[in-house]
């Protein structure tokens, strides 16, 4: 087996990690009929990753990127459609979704109806970067009330430890491959994956240390 074959691998099994790392909160959302405290900016972010990279990677002829993605792309709507049946302020969220549609359905036209003014593999890997970085950090959103509340229960662990190990492989496979596009986001997802495990770390979730207390 070769280096390469062994890194397509390993981002195989930690991308499909990272997409299943999200079922958890999702779960108790379905459980318990209620969002409070699940972050709903990661969801959006990583259907519009996954949706933008299944796109790159077929202009690319890249079979890894349309696997892993388009499987992505399927996990992040039902996630989102669970959370949706859940939510108390539905509009609110739709208007999100609406967007969310547009943006996907915007980034399909301009990769196979775009001009030759545009360089569209370059211009959709600079685009698809961008979102790579902002999924990335969109646990981050809720940091100040992390800080404020002293608990991270509103950032995953799972997610978080799956991000670090997840844009690890693939800095290494955009490096093998010569990518940018994939390297680059990928390094800033690493750093900010990482981020997020201190923070949790700083600031453990009240919730689990009170639940465990109670067992004891």
């Amino acid at each position: 087996m070769d280096l390469i074959t062994l890194v397509q691998g390993c981002a195989m099994v930690f991308t499909f990690g990272f997409f299943f790392s999200g079922s958890a909160a999702v779960l108790k959302v379905h459980q318990q009929k209620s969002v409070k405290n699940v972050n709903f900016l990661p969801y959006l972010a990583a259907t519009l990753n996954c949706c933008l990279w299944t796109i790159y990677g077929h202009l690319k002829g890249d079979w890894l990127l349309i696997l892993v993605n388009a499987v992505g792309c399927i996990l992040q709507a039902i996630y989102i459609f669970i959370f949706m049946q859940n939510c108390d302020n539905k509009p609110y969220y739709l208007k999100k979704v609406f967007v969310l549609l547009t943006t996907c359905l915007g980034a399909l036209s301009f990769a196979y109806l775009g001009t030759d003014l545009f360089d569209v593999v370059r211009s959709l890997g600079l685009f698809a970067s961008t979102v790579t970085v902002l999924m990335f950090g969109s646990p981050l959103s809720v940091l100040r009330v992390v800080i404020a509340t002293k608990s991270s229960e509103q950032i995953s662990f799972p997610l978080s430890l799956m991000t670090v190990c997840n844009c690890f492989s693939w800095l290494v496979y955009g490096y093998l491959i010569k990518d940018s596009y994939v390297q680059v986001p990928n390094f800033f997802g690493l750093v900010l994956g990482i981020i997020q495990v201190l923070t949790i770390y700083q600031y453990p979730n009240k919730t689990s240390r009170v639940g465990l207390t109670s067992q004891v």
